[in-house]
C-alpha cells in the first residue's frame, strides 16, 4: 500500500515510525513546506501534486486542525481514503458537507484501540450508570499553539479534552446539553478546562490540562450500582482496579497485563523519531485503519471508517457546543 503524508511535523514523524513496522506499506511522499529534513520520502510542494504524481493508495493527514475541512475534501475529490490526525472542530455546515463525502475518513482517535480502557468499559456498560469521570492531564508547553493561534484553533479542550469528549460520545452516544470552564494564559492559550455532558440519567466530568505536576496521564473513574471501577494509564505503566461493592470475587479473577507508554517515550521520540516500535494504542489503530483501507474499493466506505468518523464529526458538534457554553457561561443544549 503507498501511503502519502499532508504534514510531516513531530506528530507526522511518530506516526512514520510506527508505519515502520507494518507490512506492505510503503510511503511514497510528503507535503509539508514547513518541515525540516530528513524526509524519508519524495518531497511535494503541493498536496494536487502529490497525489497526481505518487497515486497513493491511503494519505494520513497530520496538519494543524485549520486544515482539515480542505484536506478531508481533496481527499475525497481524488477518492483518496485519509487517516486524520485528531482534533476535529467543524461548524454545522461543515459537519453537515462531510457527512456527504464518499471516501472513509479513519480520525485519530487511539481510545477506539487502547485494550484496557475499552475493558473497563465493556465491565461498565452491563450496569447501571452512575456517573463517570474522565481525566487527561499532560505537562505541555504550547509554544506552537501559541505561534499558531489561527490554525491551531484552541488548546487543552481542544487538543486533550476532545479525546475524552470522543470516548464518552463512542461509549455512550450523544450528551443532550453540556457546560465548560476553560482557564487560559494571559497569551490567551487554554491550558485548562472542566467539561460536563449531561445524559438523561448521569453526568460525564471531563477535566483536561497541560501543567500537571504528574507529567502523563489518564484517568477514569467509572461508578455503578456494584462497582467503582478506576483506570489510570501513566508514563510509567498503566493499572485496572476495583473496590468492588458486590461481587469482589467476580472482579478478582479479571486478566491483567496492559502496558503503555514508557518512562521517557516524548524523549526518545525527539531522538529517534523515525524507529518507534512500542506496540502502543496508535500502532493497533495505525494497523487497523490501513488494514480496512486496504479491502475497499476505489471510491467506497468502509462500516469501521463510518463508525469512528461519523462519532468524530459528533465530537466536533460537542466540542462547538463546548466551547460556546464557555462564552456564555451557561448550559448550552446540544
Amino acid at each position: 500500500m503507498k501511503i502519502c503524508f499532508i504534514g510531516f511535523g513531530r506528530r507526522g514523524k511518530t506516526l512514520y515510525g510506527d508505519l515502520l513496522n507494518i507490512e506492505d506499506v510503503e510511503v511514497v511522499g510528503i507535503c509539508d513546506p514547513g518541515a525540516s529534513n530528513p524526509f524519508p520520502a519524495k518531497r511535494y510542494a503541493s498536496v494536487s501534486m502529490m497525489f497526481k504524481e505518487a497515486h497513493p493508495d491511503l494519505v494520513i493527514d497530520v496538519t494543524p486542525p485549520a486544515y482539515r475541512f480542505d484536506n478531508i475534501l481533496l481527499c475525497n475529490k481524488f477518492q483518496i481514503p485519509v487517516i486524520c490526525e485528531k482534533p476535529f472542530l467543524f461548524t454545522r455546515q461543515q459537519i453537515n458537507r462531510l457527512r456527504k463525502i464518499t471516501i472513509s475518513v479513519y480520525p485519530g482517535y487511539q481510545f477506539w484501540f487502547d485494550v484496557g480502557i475499552q475493558k473497563a468499559f465493556t465491565f461498565f456498560k452491563k450496569e447501571d450508570v452512575h456517573s463517570v469521570v474522565l481525566s487527561q492531564r499532560v505537562f505541555l508547553k504550547p509554544v506552537g499553539w501559541r505561534l499558531q493561534k489561527n490554525i491551531a484553533q484552541g488548546g487543552a479542550l481542544l487538543d486533550n479534552g476532545s479525546h475524552l469528549v470522543n470516548l464518552a460520545i463512542q461509549q455512550f452516544g450523544l450528551p443532550k446539553a453540556v457546560f465548560s470552564k476553560i482557564s487560559r494564559e494571559t497569551q490567551g492559550i487554554e491550558f485548562g478546562v472542566d467539561a460536563f455532558l449531561f445524559y438523561p440519567k448521569f453526568t460525564c466530568r471531563i477535566h483536561a490540562d497541560w501543567y500537571s505536576p504528574v507529567g502523563k496521564e489518564t484517568k477514569i473513574d467509572l461508578t455503578t450500582n456494584t462497582h467503582d471501577i478506576h483506570f489510570t494509564e501513566t508514563n510509567q505503566g498503566s493499572s485496572l482496579w476495583t473496590a468492588a461493592v458486590n461481587n469482589a470475587a467476580n472482579w478478582a479473577r479479571r486478566e491483567e497485563g496492559y502496558y503503555y507508554e514508557r518512562k521517557g517515550l516524548e524523549r526518545d521520540i525527539k531522538i529517534n523519531a523515525f524507529n518507534q516500535s512500542s506496540p502502543t494504542a496508535t500502532h493497533v489503530m495505525l494497523t487497523a485503519f490501513i488494514k480496512d483501507a486496504q479491502t475497499l474499493s476505489r471510491g467506497t466506505k468502509s462500516s469501521l471508517a463510518h463508525s469512528v468518523f461519523d462519532a468524530a464529526l459528533s465530537t466536533a458538534h460537542v466540542i462547538e457546543r463546548l466551547y460556546l457554553s464557555d462564552k456564555a457561561g451557561r448550559i448550552i443544549q446540544v
